[in-house]
C-alpha cells in the first residue's frame, strides 16, 4: 500500500513537474519580450531550457527598432538570477547594414532611449555579462567601408568593458587591414565611453587594391576628392586637401575618444602598397599611438636589424592652427630588414641595399604648402628598370641633402642649399619655380625658373668606377683620364622665350679614352665588319658593313653635297665642336620649353655615329650616358673625314636602306658620286624619319618639301657652303623618283629670294615636320 502511495507521489510532482516545465518557456519568453520592450527590442527565443538558478536560452534572436541595420542571433545565453544576476553568451552573430554615418545616428537614438528609460542593469544588484565567440560583419557599403570580427569575446572590467577579438578586418575603398588576437579596453567617463588600451599581435595592411565588391566613391560625400581646376597638381593638390581635412576630423575625434593615459599599441604590422601592377611591402613593425606632451603623437619602427639598428617614423597629431610634422629616421638598416622584398617596384638584392636618413616633412596648416629637409642615403641599390637601363643594375649609391619647400598644387618649388650625389656624380645647387598660369589643354605650360647648379672637378675613371653593374655594359672595360666639371644656371620666363631665356653653362671635360675594349676599338672599322640593324617591324638583323662589303663606298666616292646636306639639316657646327653641340643643346631646350614637349634633340653627327654603330636604338639613360663615353671617343680616335664617311655608310635613310651608296641607287637609280644638290638634301632631309617619303603624285619630290630643301640650300650658300652657281642650278633641280637626274623646275622661285629667310640650322627659327 505503502508502495503505491510513494508511486502516486512521484506521479503527482511528476506531472507537476511537467506542468511547470510546460509553463516555464512562456514565462521567460514573455519576461524576456517585456525587458526588450522597455528598449525598444523585439526578442524571440527558439528554445528555453529550465538549468540550476536560471535559465538556458537557444537561438535567442533580437531586433532593434531604433536600429533597423542591425540583425542580432545569439546561439546560446544563459542567465543565473541572484544579485547581480549573470549572463553568458555564447556563439552568435552581429549583422550591420548602411553606412557608418546612418549607424552612428541610429546608435545614438538609442541611446538617448537608455538614458531616459530603465537603464544599462535592471534593479536589484545589476547584471554581469559575459561574452565569448562572438561574429560581428559589416558588409561593403556606400561608403566603402566594410568591417568584420571573429571569435568575440565582451567582459566586465573594473569601469568599463573589455573586448577581444581573435580576428578583425576592416576596409576603406582600396585599403584593408586584417588584425589577429585584439585586445580593446574602454572606460565609462562623463562624456561616454574613452579608450584606454587597444592592443594586436600582428596587423596587415593593403593599400591601393581595390577590396572585392567595394562600392566606388560616390560624387558629392563627404569623402570624395574635392573638384579642382584642370592643371598642374590639381589631383596632388585634391588628395593633400583630402589627407590635411581628415586629418582635422580624426585628430579631435581620437582625442576626445582616448583615455588620459589611453594608448594604441599594434605590433606585427606589415603594409603592402600597390600602384597599378607594382607593389611594395613595409614590415614587420610596431606602431603606437598616445599622448606626448599635450599632443596626440604616433610613431612607427621597424622590427631592428641584427646590429640593432631600426627604421622610425614619428609625427604628432596637429590641431588646427599647426602644420602636420612627420620625421623619417633611422639606418643604415637593409631594405630586407624593412619588410621590402625583391621585386617590390622593380628592386632587386633588397638584403644588400641599405637605407640611412633623417628627413623632416610638413605640412602647412592650411594644407597647401609641404617642407622639408635633412638628408639621406642609398647604399648598393639594385633594381630592373626597362627605361634606364636593358640590364639589371646593381650596386648603385644614391644620397641626398638640402632643405626645401613645394606648393601641393604644383604652383611653387624652392630648393636651397640641395646636393645630390650619384657614385662620384656630386650635383649642387638651388632652384627657384612659379608656375604664371595652370595649364591649359593643348597650350604649353607657362612659368618661370631660376637655378644655379654645379658638380666639382672630379676624375673621369672616378666617375666610370662609381657607376653600378649593368648601367653601361656597353662600354665596361673603358679606362679614362682626365677629369670633369660643370658650373652653370638657367633663367627663364616660358611666355617670353624671346627675351627672358638665359641658359649657359662652363663645362671643364679634359677626359680622354686611354683603353678601350677590341668591340669598340676603331680599327674594326678600317675593313668589313657586321653590325645590328632594325627591319620596319622593329627586328634587329645582321648586316656587313665597312670597307669591301658590298655598298660600302669610300669618302672620295660620294657626292660633296652628301656631306653638305647631311651637316646643313643635322649638325651645323659638326666641323668645328667636339661632338657636342653647346648651342644646339641651348636652342633645344628652348624649342621644347615653347611648345611644352620634346619636339627637337641636340644630337650632333659624332653622337648619332655613335648609336649607329655602338648601340641598340631603346631610348634609355644607360643608352644616352654610353652615347656620351663613345661619343667622346670616336672624335678622340677619328677625324671628321672619317666620321663623316663611317657616317654616310651607315645611316638609315629608307626601310632596310642603309648607308648613302645603297640610298641612292633605292631612290634615284644612280651611285652616292652621282647624287645631285637636291637629291642629296633630299636624303639629308629624311634623316629624322627614313621610314616617310615625300614624293607626289609622278614621282617627283612633293611642292611642299621642295621649298624645305630650297630654304636650306639657300642657307647654306649664305655660310658660303655654295657657290652662286651651285646655289642656281640646285634651287631649279626637281629629285624624281627612280630617275638619275633631276628634271627642271620652272616654277621654283629665284635663288635670289633667300633673303630674310631663317636659318635652319638653328631650332628656334627653321624646323622641318
Amino acid at each position: 500500500m505503502l508502495k503505491k502511495r510513494w508511486k502516486i507521489v512521484l506521479l503527482v510532482v511528476g506531472l507537476l513537474l511537467a506542468a511547470g516545465a510546460g509553463a516555464f518557456g512562456p514565462i521567460v519568453r514573455g519576461r524576456a519580450r517585456a525587458a526588450g520592450a522597455r528598449f525598444g527590442a523585439e526578442v524571440t527565443i527558439d528554445t528555453v531550457l529550465p538549468a540550476w538558478g536560471g535559465a538556458r536560452l537557444r537561438g535567442v534572436h533580437v531586433g532593434l527598432e531604433d536600429v533597423p541595420g542591425a540583425a542580432i542571433t545569439l546561439d546560446e545565453v544563459r542567465v543565473e538570477t541572484g544579485s547581480p544576476r549573470h549572463v553568458r553568451i555564447k556563439g552568435g552573430k552581429l549583422l550591420f547594414s548602411g553606412t557608418p554615418q546612418e549607424l552612428s545616428q541610429q546608435l545614438a537614438a538609442l541611446r538617448s532611449r537608455l538614458s531616459t528609460g530603465s537603464g544599462d542593469a535592471p534593479a536589484g544588484g545589476g547584471t554581469d555579462l559575459a561574452v565569448e565567440g562572438l561574429a560581428v560583419d559589416l558588409p561593403p557599403n556606400d561608403s566603402g567601408i566594410s568591417a568584420s570580427a571573429q571569435n568575440v569575446s565582451v567582459a566586465r572590467v573594473e569601469g568599463g568593458w573589455s573586448v577581444d577579438a581573435g580576428t578583425l578586418t576592416v576596409g576603406y575603398h582600396d585599403v584593408e587591414a586584417k588584425a589577429a588576437e585584439v585586445h580593446l579596453e574602454v572606460n565609462k567617463s562623463e562624456a561616454g565611453y574613452v579608450l584606454r588600451k587597444l592592443s594586436t599581435a600582428a596587423l596587415i595592411a593593403e593599400a591601393g587594391k581595390k577590396p572585392e565588391g567595394a562600392a566606388p566613391l560616390p560624387a558629392g560625400s563627404s569623402d570624395a576628392a574635392p573638384k579642382s581646376e584642370p592643371g598642374a597638381g590639381a589631383g596632388a593638390t585634391a588628395k593633400i586637401e583630402q589627407l590635411r581635412a581628415r586629418l582635422g576630423l580624426v585628430a579631435p575625434f581620437v582625442d576626445s575618444k582616448l583615455a588620459a593615459d589611453g594608448r594604441i599599441d599594434l605590433g606585427g604590422v606589415k603594409v603592402t602598397v600597390h600602384r597599378g601592377a607594382e607593389s611594395i611591402n613595409f614590415g614587420p613593425g610596431t606602431a603606437h599611438l598616445g599622448r606626448e606632451d599635450g599632443h596626440l603623437a604616433a610613431d612607427y619602427e621597424s622590427s631592428p636589424s641584427s646590429d640593432g639598428k631600426s627604421f622610425r617614423i614619428r609625427t604628432k597629431l596637429p590641431a588646427a592652427e599647426e602644420p602636420f610634422a612627420i620625421d623619417f629616421q633611422g639606418g643604415p638598416i637593409t631594405l630586407a630588414t624593412l619588410g621590402v622584398k625583391d621585386g617590390d617596384f622593380k628592386l632587386l638584392d633588397v638584403a644588400e641595399s641599405t637605407l640611412t636618413t633623417n628627413v623632416h616633412l610638413e605640412l602647412a596648416p592650411d594644407g597647401g604648402r609641404v617642407t622639408a629637409s635633412g638628408d639621406g642615403t642609398l647604399e648598393k641599390l639594385a633594381f630592373d628598370a626597362k627605361a634606364i637601363s636593358p640590364e639589371p643594375v646593381r650596386g648603385l649609391r644614391v644620397s641626398f641633402s638640402g632643405k626645401g619647400s613645394v606648393d601641393v598644387d604644383g604652383s611653387r618649388a624652392h630648393v636651397e642649399q640641395g646636393e645630390l650625389e650619384i657614385g662620384a656624380l656630386d650635383l649642387k645647387g638651388d632652384l627657384d619655380y612659379q608656375r604664371i598660369a595652370k595649364v591649359e589643354p593643348g597650350k604649353p605650360p607657362q612659368f618661370k625658373l631660376r637655378s644655379n647648379f654645379e658638380f666639382p672637378l672630379t676624375p673621369c675613371q672616378s666617375l666610370l668606377d662609381s657607376a653600378p653593374k649593368g648601367l653601361l655594359p656597353t662600354v665596361y672595360g673603358v679606362r679614362m683620364a682626365g677629369s670633369l666639371a660643370l658650373k652653370g644656371h638657367a633663367s627663364f620666363d616660358t611666355t617670353n622665350l624671346d627675351k627672358d631665356y638665359d641658359v649657359d653653362w662652363a663645362l671643364a671635360n679634359s677626359c680622354r679614352v686611354t683603353e678601350i675594349p677590341p668591340a669598340l676599338d676603331v680599327k674594326r672599322f678600317h675593313k668589313a665588319f657586321k653590325r645590328s640593324v632594325y627591319t620596319p617591324e622593329g627586328k634587329t638583323v645582321e648586316i656587313d658593313s665597312g670597307p669591301g662589303s658590298g655598298n660600302w663606298v669610300a669618302y672620295s666616292h660620294i657626292s660633296k653635297f652628301m656631306e653638305l646636306a647631311v651637316i646643313s639639316f643635322e649638325d651645323g657646327r659638326f666641323e668645328s665642336h667636339d661632338g657636342f653641340d653647346h648651342e644646339a643643346i641651348k636652342n633645344s631646350i628652348r624649342e621644347n620649353l615653347r611648345t611644352g614637349k620634346f619636339v627637337r634633340g641636340a644630337s650632333t653627327i659624332s653622337m648619332q655615329l655613335a648609336k649607329n654603330v655602338y648601340l641598340a636604338r631603346d631610348k634609355t639613360l644607360s643608352r644616352k650616358l654610353e652615347e656620351a663615353i663613345l661619343t667622346m671617343y670616336l672624335e678622340q680616335s677619328l677625324t671628321k673625314e672619317q666620321m663623316m664617311e663611317l657616317y654616310l655608310n651607315v645611316i638609315e635613310l629608307g626601310p632596310m636602306v642603309y648607308g648613302v651608296e645603297a640610298a641612292a641607287s633605292h631612290y634615284f637609280h644612280a651611285s652616292a658620286a652621282q647624287l645631285t644638290l637636291s637629291q642629296a638634301f633630299y636624303l639629308g632631309s629624311i634623316l629624322p624619319n627614313p621610314q616617310v617619303s615625300h614624293f607626289a603624285a609622278g614621282g617627283a619630290v612633293s611642292p611642299g618639301w621642295m621649298t624645305k630643301l630650297r630654304t636650306v640650300m639657300r642657307y647654306a650658300h649664305k655660310r658660303n657652303r655654295l657657290t652662286d652657281e651651285e646655289l642656281e642650278e640646285g634651287s631649279s633641280e626637281l629629285p624624281v623618283r627612280g630617275s638619275p637626274a633631276p628634271i627642271k623646275d620652272t616654277s621654283a622661285a629665284p635663288a635670289s629670294s633667300a633673303e630674310g629667310a631663317h636659318d635652319p640650322t638653328d631650332p628656334a627659327a627653321f624646323q622641318l615636320p
